[in-house]
């Protein structure tokens, strides 16, 4: 009861005003991603107060991201979602799915998120609220870089991290760097052989990063999301499942008990 009293005074005040010069509606953002998920749309306003001009709805990864300065948090519906639907559109989208468990709901960045029964489109520095759900993190244009440029790019997978680099450097051998103490060498071979593609577009995205047993945190490898489109994450995927594979464990610094 508190919940909807709360939905109908923001729909009153949202109601009152009018949008600022070259800002799109509510009802227009809303209707974007209404569309693209086929649900109904409630134009109900931003609780946060002031806020930037909302960017132009982006409904593929072919189109200009909004800028990252901006900041905009809107409702967009409250009707139940199914998790596959959500996930064709994060797909549609050119994006990639995260699940948060409770209060963790803070997106990596520019996409849309549900949290049932409510669907917010946000901005990089937008908050999901606080409960279980999932969020879709929307990637950048596709800049049509094939799978080879990409890896083996200055500054780019092959030459920072994942080439064979003794005795002399190759690009074509790919390296597999596995955590001490977890998975032997076969194992780790065989689980990135005979993974999902999903499982390995996520990694690029997202990157290698947790915590011990011991607590001491580990970042094996640094996100992506920020840097290219999902098509291109695709393509670097298949390319690097063409080249030949090594696993290297890598070893800890200091004492020999640490993992």
């Amino acid at each position: 009861m508190k919940r909807r009293s709360h939905q109908r005074a923001l729909e009153r005040r949202v109601s009152k005003k009018s949008p600022k010069q070259g800002e799109p509606s509510q009802a227009l953002m809303a209707g974007a991603l209404a569309g693209l998920l086929g649900v109904a749309p409630v134009a109900l306003g931003c609780e946060d107060g002031p806020r930037a001009p909302v960017p132009e709805p982006t409904p593929t990864a072919t189109e200009t991201p909004p800028p990252v300065e901006q900041f905009y948090d809107i409702v967009v519906s409250n009707t139940l979602i199914e998790f596959d639907d959500f996930v064709t559109a994060c797909e549609e989208r050119g994006g990639f799915v995260q699940r948060t468990a409770a209060c963790s709901g803070n997106n990596a960045c520019r996409g849309f998120s549900y949290i049932e029964p409510t669907l917010t489109e946000h901005s990089c520095k937008g908050l999901n609220q606080c409960g279980p759900g999932m969020s879709c993190v929307v990637l950048q244009a596709d800049q049509g870089r094939t799978g080879q440029e990409i890896y083996e790019g200055a500054d780019a997978c092959a030459s920072t991290c994942h080439a064979q680099f003794e005795p002399v450097y190759d690009p074509s051998v790919y390296t597999l760097y596995v955590r001490p103490a977890t998975l032997t060498e076969q194992e780790a071979l065989d689980r990135f052989e005979n993974g999902s593609d999903d499982r390995l577009y996520s990694t690029v995205a997202f990157g290698v990063h947790g915590v011990n047993d011991d607590g001491i945190a580990y970042a094996n490898m640094p996100p992506h999301y920020s840097k290219y489109s999902r098509a291109e994450i695709e393509r670097v995927v298949a390319y690097i499942r063409t080249l030949t594979k090594q696993v290297q464990i890598y070893p800890v610094t200091g004492s020999p008990l640490g993992h």
